[in-house]
């Protein structure tokens, strides 16, 4: 497998089909992988989740411009889980959608 160091995602092939680049590295267990974008609810319930299953998990806040500049609360979250327990993240995330 190959990891995608511009967009964390994990490919089979040796380019990257989101953005293209085609000097893909392979893949280290360590490597943080999106997982999904979910609303801050969903994802902060995902990490709760996770943490009681030991995966890492990271949390991104993704949204508009206009919320950024009005300070307000981004309205998503990028999830991203390690290489290594990005299998077992995919299972649980399953059981939920």
């Amino acid at each position: 497998m190959y990891y995608c160091e511009n967009c964390n995602k994990v490919s089979e092939y040796d380019f990257c089909r989101d953005c293209g680049d085609g000097d893909l590295r392979e893949v280290r267990g360590e490597d943080f992988c999106f997982l999904v974008e979910c609303g801050t609810t969903f994802g902060e319930m995902l990490k709760s989740v996770f943490d009681k299953e030991n995966i890492p998990c990271a949390l991104l806040p993704r949204g508009t411009g206009v919320r950024t500049a009005l300070a307000l609360k981004l309205e998503n979250y990028r999830v991203y889980v390690p290489y290594a327990f990005l299998e077992r993240a995919k299972e649980i995330l399953e059981i939920f959608l």
